[in-house]
């Protein structure tokens, strides 16, 4: 057996700071906006099949994006349909 150290302990929970998630956002929403740019308009539940990401941040990426007035979101069936302004 071998004797635990520091290198083979694992790294007790720590939670993501603020920065790094808003950082995390802005990266998700700039893969948004080129899946919009190269595929045109997409359902929400395609963009997250396509960036195969944390549906979350993508959701966090879609809300930046429409603050800004980047895109705009029309219901569909049970989603919204996404596209560029």
């Amino acid at each position: 057996m071998v004797p635990a150290t520091a290198a083979t302990k694992a790294a007790p929970a720590v939670a993501t700071p603020a920065k790094d998630v808003k950082s995390q956002v802005g990266v998700t929403a700039g893969q948004v906006w080129q899946a919009l740019v190269n595929g045109g308009p997409q359902t929400v539940a395609e963009l997250k099949k396509k960036l195969n990401g944390s549906g979350e941040l993508v959701n966090f990426a879609l809300g930046w994006l429409a603050r800004e007035d980047k895109i705009e979101m029309a219901p569909e069936k049970r989603t919204f349909r996404v596209k560029l302004v």
